[in-house]
């Protein structure tokens, strides 16, 4: 084996050290991860209230991001200037910028388009943006800083259950319902809607209920309040309806039904049963009613009555 000159080797080291360098420098992009911040709120004088892809044209080419901001502060905010990290797609290209010279007063919302290439090697499902906002506070220069998931392959899908399994009669049962994103995509304007499936089930309070957003992995946890009258089964039903979009402008319905268990308070509890499946027109039908008690205590001086719900129908 011949040795190789010093100076050769000298040479040799420093185009290999030239080479990591080069290597280490190329940009990567980085998808959001579970370990990694999913839009964590922050506090200030604004609040995400949506995002988008406003023209969607694919990756390798040139597409338009969309945030919307409520402005939730005192007084006014003026001569917004925004810009959006978008380097773990566009490594080329990592920062878009907008701005919006009006001012805000408290309530009103204000929209900022970044336009900017998403690169062709994109391909997880989404990525973490950077949105960076200064603006004039009452001459005061201020910030306000929020991450935002954004969906490039991914797609959002809703699991939808009940915490809840188990309805007390004559009380108001607090039903938690809970709706989580089992997809790999971004939720927005989402639309719950729950409705009892039987007549001895009464909502207090709203049945409908709304949420910006539902980011993947996360869950939303609703509350409703029912009331189960006394003459309910010992099992119930809900219909559940649950809307949303994704972040490309495509809308997704899901529905289901839940079943839970009814308990009874202690004390007696009857219910009644009709063994007749028909009755025959133009005659006297002689109907049989069971009585059963299936409470946990003795019932007395039991009265049944009955009465017709219709015209053509009487009791003799």
């Amino acid at each position: 084996m011949r040795a190789v000159p010093a100076r050769r080797m000298l040479a040799l080291l420093l185009a290999f050290a030239v080479l990591c360098l080069s290597l280490a420098s190329l940009p990567s992009l980085q998808p959001a991860s579970a370990s990694e911040p999913q839009a964590a709120e922050e506090e200030g004088d604004f609040e995400l209230k949506d995002a988008f892809w406003s023209d969607w044209r694919g990756r390798g080419l040139n597409n338009t991001f969309c945030v919307v901001l409520r402005y939730v502060g005192e007084g006014e905010a003026a001569s917004l200037n925004a810009t959006l990290d978008v380097s773990a797609v566009s490594p080329e290209q990592p920062l878009a910028n907008d701005s919006y010279p009006w001012p805000l007063e408290h309530g009103q919302a204000v929209r900022f388009y970044f336009t900017f290439p998403v690169s062709g090697n994109a391909t997880a499902s989404h990525y973490n943006f950077t949105l960076t906002l200064t603006y004039l506070h009452e001459e005061e220069l201020r910030a306000y800083e929020q991450v935002i998931p954004a969906t490039v392959e991914g797609a959002p899908h809703m699991a939808i259950s009940c915490e809840t399994e188990e309805l007390e009669k004559l009380v108001v049962n607090d039903v938690v319902f809970v709706v989580e994103n089992e997809g790999d995509g971004v939720a927005r304007g989402l639309r719950f809607e729950v409705n009892p499936q039987s007549p001895y089930l009464t909502v207090i309070g709203p049945n409908v209920f709304e949420r910006d957003f539902l980011y993947p992995g996360h869950a939303w946890h609703v509350h409703v309040q029912v009331f189960v009258e006394a003459g309910e089964a010992r099992a119930t039903s809900f219909r559940v309806t649950v809307s949303y979009s994704d972040q490309k402008g495509r809308g997704y319905t899901q529905n289901l039904a839940l079943g839970l268990r009814v308990s009874s308070p202690p004390g007696p509890d009857l219910e009644i049963r009709a063994f007749n499946d028909t009755l025959v027109p133009n005659r006297v039908n002689r109907l049989v009613f069971r009585v059963e008690n299936v409470g946990e205590d003795v019932a007395k001086d039991i009265t049944v009555s009955f009465y017709s719900q219709v015209e053509f129908m009487s009791v003799l």
